[in-house]
């Protein structure tokens, strides 16, 4: 659980060198998924850094954050197209994406109007936004769950272990914490377990 500024550090670093191990492997698509799970650590650990400036505080939350959200779901598609080749592209799915990254972004800036605050629980809450889950909030995250899973659907098979490694990951955090208000800052452990596995998985087959 990322709840200070140097287990969210550490969590960064440890997922870029996995990243970087992956992508020796040539396992790309797995090294972008790693690197898309650590860059949420750093915006945490940035935010845990400014927590009590509220003006550097405030300009993270609203603009940084919704930017590396967007950066992910991209970096995701584009890591799919580099696994499949440029043929696999869709055209009503980057029209989809395109569109959700525009919302989000507009959606985020106009109704980020605080700065992030720690819950009762230590965890970082973006926006300190109220704990009520509304149809707005689930409706995102239920994007975003696609927009995440839609490429690891279509660079793996159903046979191999790194799509149940990331998949099992992915749903058991976004099952357990989705009616959380700091469910952004859930997914330290998912990260950590995730490229632990996922290492031993590839370093380990023959």
């Amino acid at each position: 659980m990322c709840y200070s500024f140097e287990s969210s550090i550490y969590t960064f670093i440890f997922s870029v060198v996995s990243s970087l191990l992956l992508y020796k492997k040539n396992e790309i698509f797995a090294a972008a998924f790693v690197f898309v799970l650590g860059l949420m650590q750093l915006s945490d650990a940035i935010i845990w850094y400014n927590l009590k400036n509220n003006k550097t505080n405030i300009q993270i939350s609203k603009y940084i954050i919704p930017t590396i959200l967007c950066l992910q779901v991209v970096i995701l598609y584009v890591a799919y197209i580099r696994v499949c080749s440029a043929t696999h592209r869709s055209l009503v799915y980057e029209i989809c994406l395109g569109t959700y990254v525009i919302l989000q972004l507009y959606y985020w800036i106009k109704n980020c109007k605080k700065p992030t605050k720690k819950d009762s629980t230590s965890f970082l809450v973006w926006c300190d936004k109220p704990s009520k889950l509304n149809v707005t909030t689930f409706y995102q995250r239920a994007l975003y769950l696609f927009f995440v899973l839609y490429p690891l659907y279509k660079v793996y098979n159903n046979n191999n272990p790194i799509k149940w490694i990331i998949l099992t990951g992915v749903v058991m955090t976004y099952i357990l914490n989705y009616k959380n208000k700091s469910f952004g800052a859930r997914w330290c452990h998912t990260s950590n377990l995730i490229s632990f596995f996922l290492l031993f998985y590839v370093y380990a087959r023959k």
